[in-house]
């Protein structure tokens, strides 16, 4: 089995297209001190002669994947420490490559404040919202009658329309920690989102740096990385 150093370089070499001998290399010379120029210029029998640029790619690479490693295992210490931890999840964060995606993975293992839905789950609401999410048999009017089940006047679930939001805040949670959506809906953002900016009524008439943004609205997809 691959270390996490093994690991790292495979997947730089894979991304940059260049030997995994050539990564190894310019890592151990930033890890003794030597600067992207110095390594650029002083240090080509061990970089195989790349240039500048490459190496700093590499150095960029190292530190996020590196970071990245290190946030891993901090996630699976914490969700194993829960007695939540299975094989298939720790194969899943182990192999993940972006830390955006690990978090989404960690989200609904991650140690939360109380929040409405929380709230609706230490009702007893939690069946309930369960029931909802999994019946497609529920005829339009008849989720009142579930409802009255869940009635719990000891947790202020008083009414049935108490009852109900309960159980729709406890679904909403479990949609917007869901990876797999929360992936969904950001390529989709990235791909047919549009960002529109609208000035302030007390700036309106104000002229600043910032007036090209009054009235502003540009595909998410086409936008520059500054922006």
């Amino acid at each position: 089995m691959e270390n996490v150093s093994e690991r790292i370089i495979k997947q730089i070499s894979s991304e940059l297209s260049i030997s995994k001998v050539q990564i190894s290399n310019t890592i151990a010379l930033f890890q003794s001190g030597n600067t992207v120029p110095f390594v650029a210029r002083y240090r080509k029998e061990a970089t195989g002669s790349l240039d500048e640029t490459k190496i700093y790619d590499i150095q960029k690479l190292f530190k996020y994947y590196s970071e990245l490693e290190e946030r891993k295992q901090e996630i699976i210490k914490s969700i194993d420490e829960q007695g939540k931890l299975t094989d298939e999840l720790k194969e899943k964060i182990e192999s993940c490559l972006s830390k955006v995606e690990l978090e989404d993975i960690y989200l609904p293992y991650k140690p939360k404040r109380r929040t409405k839905a929380t709230i609706a789950i230490e009702a007893g609401l939690e069946p309930f919202a369960r029931f909802i999410l999994t019946r497609q048999d529920i005829i339009e009017g008849s989720i009142e009658d579930y409802a009255k089940d869940y009635l719990n006047p000891e947790k202020d679930i008083n009414t049935i329309l108490e009852a109900v939001r309960g159980a729709e805040h406890i679904i909403a949670s479990w949609v917007s920690e869901d990876a797999e959506i929360r992936q969904m809906v950001r390529r989709i953002t990235f791909r047919m989102g549009t960002l529109i900016t609208k000035v302030k009524d007390e700036f309106a008439e104000k002229h600043t740096k910032y007036e090209m943004y009054y009235s502003h609205s540009e595909a998410v997809k086409s936008m520059p990385p500054h922006r």
